[in-house]
């Protein structure tokens, strides 16, 4: 799968710059704008981290000593900011899907964080046939609130935020194929589909190279890990 991965800097005077594609944030860190002291992100994640840790920068970043004797830190405006070369330069990226432990270790997660705020609907339900109502009822209520529930965490995670907490910590998202966001519509039909085709995502994710499950087809979306493994740059 091939995308132009976009990426945001973060200061230690809290600026922020961007978006700016992976070839743009390496020239920046070479020519020491981009320092062990700055925060990136993924456009797709708001998950901070710093510079040092990403992979395509681990090895063109100068720490703090190297920068102050150099004299070159990172302006503090961004007009001071020479862009000598184009923020929109095109390169080809593959997305490494994310394994089968890190998809069962997040749906684990997030089962557990549905599951608690089920627990809260079910003492509601006992409570009320407890005062005389109608049983078959509050359990077809508390059963569609549960439904909602999980819906409703799926839509708002992945489709604002591109992760939902389990996959957040497991260090994967959810884009389409094409680098693209999945966006609301998409992550509620990719989470029904979960409830009906989990239970075969470990075999298909271990057997077929693209590592997808039925869900991940039908709804077109890919699970990734945050990091991308660059192919090519194209020229401007």
């Amino acid at each position: 799968m091939a995308s132009n991965m976009q990426y945001y800097v973060r200061t230690t005077d809290g600026k922020e710059y961007g978006p700016a594609e992976q070839d743009v944030l390496i020239q920046w860190a070479k020519a020491g704008r981009i320092t062990s002291s700055c925060q990136v992100r993924n456009a797709l994640v708001h998950k901070w981290a710093p510079a040092l840790k990403i992979p395509f920068l681990k090895s063109v970043v100068r720490n703090e000593e190297e920068e102050a004797k150099k004299k070159r830190l990172i302006p503090e405006s961004h007009d001071q900011v020479d862009l000598g070369f184009s923020l929109n330069r095109r390169g080809k990226y593959r997305y490494v899907p994310a394994s089968v432990g890190m998809r069962f270790g997040a749906w684990v997660m997030d089962m557990l964080i549905v599951g608690a705020a089920a627990l809260l609907l079910l003492a509601f339900g006992w409570s009320m046939i407890e005062n005389g109502a109608v049983r078959d009822g509050v359990w077809m209520l508390v059963s569609i609130g549960i439904l909602a529930l999980y819906l409703l965490y799926y839509v708002v995670a992945m489709g604002l935020r591109a992760q939902t907490v389990g996959q957040w910590f497991w260090g994967i998202m959810a884009t389409r194929p094409d680098g693209r966001p999945v966006l609301m519509g998409r992550a509620c039909w990719f989470a029904v589909l979960e409830l009906l085709f989990f239970w075969s995502t470990l075999l298909f994710v271990f057997v077929l190279p693209s590592k997808r499950g039925i869900q991940d087809m039908l709804s077109g979306v890919a699970i990734s890990r945050i990091t991308v493994r660059e192919i090519a740059a194209a020229s401007v």
